[in-house]
């Protein structure tokens, strides 16, 4: 195995343990452990900023597919309270006629996206981790609004980048835990509605992709089309934006 590839294992692998932390509770630890690893790739010449989407960069994951597979516990109210586990096989496909999502077949395209899959799934349980600390520890103002200005950049550094896949959970878990975080606790209604705009579109593109989601997708799919009901029944904004 490449130099290379044992990173790109190392990160998601410490995404996994992560989300183990994260459903113990241990989200400090959680956090560090998924920014050190984050940091480390940094060093090593491959950037998780916005230039991460350009096509310039290294290839990070050469592991066979890497796909959003599962939540570690269920949702609760309106946030989505589940971290994402990555799964991937070491197996690289040899197959021609490999159909991937979106019709992409290159190698050079399957790689960006499963860079970009990694990449904003850790940043989605970082901000996430920060996001469940927030509201199950007692914070003084400072700290409450210091956090709330890192979960939403963790949160919209991650739907950038995930901006170039099909739509999958992870988009819709963040537009979720953003309209959680803006209408709820800074009750912010113009930005809320912002938010609230784009999870609807995301819900309406998912209308027309459910068939190609899994079954144990079903559940949560019902849990944002609560949350999608809820936001249009509490704030007037998304009322009459829905």
């Amino acid at each position: 195995m490449h130099h290379h590839d044992e990173e790109a294992m190392l990160l998601i692998q410490m995404n996994n343990h992560a989300t183990w932390l994260i459903q113990f509770g241990h989200y400090t630890e959680a956090y560090y452990q998924l920014r050190r690893t984050m940091e480390l790739e940094e060093m090593n010449g491959r950037s998780f900023g916005s230039d991460y989407c350009g096509h310039r960069v290294e290839v990070l994951v050469r592991v066979g597919r890497a796909t959003l597979s599962s939540v570690a516990h269920t949702v609760d109210g309106t946030m989505f309270s589940s971290p994402l586990v990555i799964t991937f096989d070491t197996t690289t496909p040899t197959r021609k006629d490999i159909s991937y999502p979106m019709g992409i077949r290159t190698n050079d395209s399957a790689n960006l996206q499963r860079q970009h899959t990694v990449c904003a799934t850790a940043l989605y349980n970082m901000g996430l981790a920060c996001h469940l600390r927030l509201q199950r520890h007692s914070l003084s103002s400072s700290q409450q609004r210091h956090l709330q200005r890192t979960v939403q950049v963790f949160y919209q550094q991650a739907l950038d980048i995930c901006q170039t896949l099909p739509l999958s959970i992870l988009q819709l878990a963040i537009c979720n835990n953003l309209l959680q975080l803006t209408m709820v606790e800074q009750e912010d209604w113009d930005v809320g509605c912002f938010w609230y705009n784009i999870f609807c579109r995301l819900l309406d593109q998912g209308d027309l992709t459910f068939a190609t989601m899994t079954g144990s997708s079903e559940g949560l799919w019902k849990h944002f089309l609560q949350v999608k009901a809820y936001y249009s029944t509490t704030n007037p904004y998304a009322a009459g934006a829905a």
